[in-house]
């Protein structure tokens, strides 16, 4: 890249995560938050989650100097930087995962999406029904997919003349919260406007659509109400009443307007909007007296106001960590967009560069891609020396505690040892944890350095 290039992109300033007010309130409150919680939160949040530890863990070194680093070098001028490594973490840290949904926007876009009418649909649950998915985190791939057979049966029945079998194409994405980090289990898609039959698709006559919504709430509330009765979860009277609801169910499908064929913007906009992260840091006040302030632009019905202000920072990171989906899989493709499907009607050499990645082994593949990835959030480029606008290069990874330690007393960077004890979990008698069990790892990949 040239100089003049890279003066318009601007120079990469490495953002100090202390700074943040999330990682102030993790930092300094989450040992007391562990330590109250089977008093305090276990009986409205549940038992204590493993994944809550591990992305705690590695949201504190996210970032930060004393836990590794890249030497960025630049041959032109001989400058050197230094960049922190990224902790990965999903649904968590705010930066990784703005880079991981950016990374998921670009292959999805480019690699999955069938260059055909898409829309968005939200399939939303009612509040009676939350709990059951906020203490059984598996339930939720099961209203992911009781979400993809309400599109199927409406699809169905939209082309009652074609004799052959129709295939919807669907991505689902799991979301768990609502604008202010309450619980709210509800499903957002990326779906093909129409059916393919074989190769050919047939686009959803629009009329169909804005009759449908009704439709396919009811048929959405019948799914999740028979898988509910299957889990044992509801009683039969109980069921019954649900679905005797006439209005304000609960249960809604909504779509939104049609992106067209060959908007790769509009798409990677919505798939960043469906995986974005939870909590947001610009949303945060922390008050001097202790309390949290976290506001929207939306005004939030429930409330008749924008923000929600916690008293003490134990019951915000109480909200926030709800939200850590563990090993639980995000992201589902159904239909023509499911693994197997792409497989058959990709031909051999594409496949040969289409292999199916779930989002969770994306960085694994473009581990080298941090850069254009900062580039693209920041409007800045690391790999651009802000002295000559020359590239620069990673010449060394530094790891172990002794050479972080010299280099960054050698450069005069404050050095606060790493290697400092957890804080003490509560006594065993008090304390339940549930083990992760359901899904994906927590970790993309343990060898795989992933640069802030």
């Amino acid at each position: 890249m040239s100089a003049i290039a890279a003066a318009s992109l601007g120079k990469y300033h490495q953002h100090n995560p202390k700074a943040t007010p999330l990682y102030q309130i993790v930092a300094q409150y989450f040992g007391e938050f562990k330590r109250v919680y089977p008093e305090r939160f276990q009986e409205q949040y549940g038992y204590w989650r493993e994944c809550v530890d591990k992305a705690v863990a590695a949201f504190l070194e996210c970032g930060i100097f004393e836990f590794g680093f890249a030497k960025v070098h630049c041959k032109g001028c001989g400058y050197t930087m230094l960049v922190p490594f990224s902790c990965k973490a999903r649904c968590f840290c705010p930066s990784c995962q703005q880079k991981r949904t950016i990374l998921w926007a670009e292959w999805l876009t480019e690699e999955v999406l069938a260059p055909v009418e898409h829309r968005q649909f939200v399939f939303t649950i009612p509040k009676i029904l939350r709990r059951y998915f906020l203490r059984n985190r598996s339930l939720l791939g099961e209203l992911a997919r009781c979400a993809w057979l309400t599109l199927k049966e409406f699809f169905a029945s939209v082309y009652p003349d074609i004799t052959e079998p129709i295939t919807p194409a669907a991505v689902l994405c799991i979301q768990t919260f609502g604008n202010l980090l309450s619980w709210n289990s509800h499903i957002h898609g990326i779906i093909a406007n129409g059916c393919f039959v074989g190769d050919v698709f047939h686009p959803l006559p629009e009329i169909y659509l804005t009759q449908g919504l009704d439709t396919l709430s009811q048929l959405f509330r019948a799914q999740v109400i028979t898988m509910l009765r299957k889990q044992n979860l509801l009683s039969e009277e109980l069921a019954r009443n649900i679905l005797n609801w006439r209005h304000n169910s609960g249960f809604s499908v909504h779509s939104s307007s049609v992106i067209a064929p060959g908007d790769k913007q509009a798409l990677e906009s919505l798939a960043q909007y469906i995986l974005r992260n939870p909590v947001s840091q610009e949303r945060i006040i922390l008050g001097k007296d202790g309390t949290v302030t976290y506001h929207t632009k939306a005004v939030n019905p429930n409330f008749s106001a924008n923000f929600v202000i916690f008293k003490d920072p134990l019951e915000f990171l109480a909200e926030v960590v709800q939200h850590i989906p563990g090993r639980t899989h995000i992201v589902r493709y159904f239909g023509r967009y499911s693994n197997v499907s792409r497989g058959k009607h990709e031909d051999e050499e594409a496949r040969e560069t289409l292999e199916p990645m779930p989002e969770s082994r994306i960085p694994r593949a473009t581990r080298q891609a941090w850069a254009r990835l900062i580039a693209k959030i920041y409007l800045a480029d690391p790999l651009i020396c802000p002295r000559c606008g020359s590239s620069m290069k990673i010449s060394k990874f530094v790891q172990k505690e002794e050479e972080i330690q010299a280099t960054l007393d050698t450069l005069g960077i404050p050095y606060h040892n790493s290697s400092q004890p957890p804080p003490a979990p509560p006594p065993a008698d008090d304390y339940v944890i549930i083990p992760d069990m359901d899904g994906d790892s927590f970790h993309d990949d343990e060898n795989t350095l992933f640069l802030d």
